[in-house]
């Protein structure tokens, strides 16, 4: 009898060794993203703890396509698919950032501008959701907007955001409400800058160490050339 069970053991370890020598070369066909579920679904999943499925589903997306041994090209990411990922993220957390991070630091790598438009305009949107936690990230929306997409104009309306943020603003980092007066000179608004830029310094001038006070300066300077 122990002779038959060790016979068997052996076959079944010989068959499984011969299936494994053929298929050691296949690739399981693995998608990027897997398919979103539906709002009822994610409630009905969640057992009542929408944050734990906010972290599950976040640790999925930022691990989407690295999966198995593999690495995706970030240009072979669906990225209106991603944002639709980050929208469900955003509707489980509104007041969380780790999706707002993805967005910014990671899927932005995209080297296609229309997909970079739209994780800049998920960015603005939801930072509106939650600014005092989040009016940090619109200055990235801006960076993006002027360095990646080459739209100043854009990057320009996206600053003017930074003014309904300035009360969330910790003392020290008014140097971003400065990004409206830089943005209007490189359209050449001048005037514009000038008068913005010195209702900034009004506001926050005492707050300003030697280096910022130099670079205010240097930055009037220029505008009167």
């Amino acid at each position: 009898m122990r002779i038959i069970v060790v016979l068997c053991l052996l076959a079944a370890f010989g068959a499984h060794a011969a299936i494994g020598w053929y298929l050691h070369k296949e690739r399981p066909q693995l998608g990027i993203l897997p398919p979103q579920p539906t709002d009822n679904a994610a409630r009905a999943i969640s057992f009542g703890d929408a944050q734990f499925l906010y972290r599950a589903f976040v640790l999925q997306l930022q691990n989407a396509g690295d999966t198995g041994g593999r690495f995706t090209p970030m240009r072979m990411y669906n990225i209106p698919a991603v944002v639709s990922w980050l929208k469900l993220l955003q509707r489980l957390d509104p007041k969380a950032s780790h999706h707002t991070a993805l967005a910014t630091r990671y899927f932005s790598q995209s080297r296609q501008s229309d997909d970079l438009r739209i994780l800049v305009e998920f960015i603005d949107q939801d930072v509106r959701l939650a600014p005092d936690r989040k009016w940090y990230w619109q200055t990235q929306a801006v960076a993006l907007a002027r360095d990646r997409l080459k739209d100043v104009p854009y990057a320009l309306e996206l600053s003017l955001a930074m003014r309904q943020y300035a009360q969330y603003v910790p003392e020290g980092l008014f140097w971003t409400l400065q990004m409206e007066p830089v943005l209007l000179e490189d359209l050449g608004r001048d005037d514009e800058a000038r008068e913005r830029m010195e209702q900034i310094v009004g506001r926050y001038g005492s707050q300003m160490n030697s280096a910022e006070q130099k670079w205010t300066k240097l930055f009037f300077e220029r505008l009167k050339k």
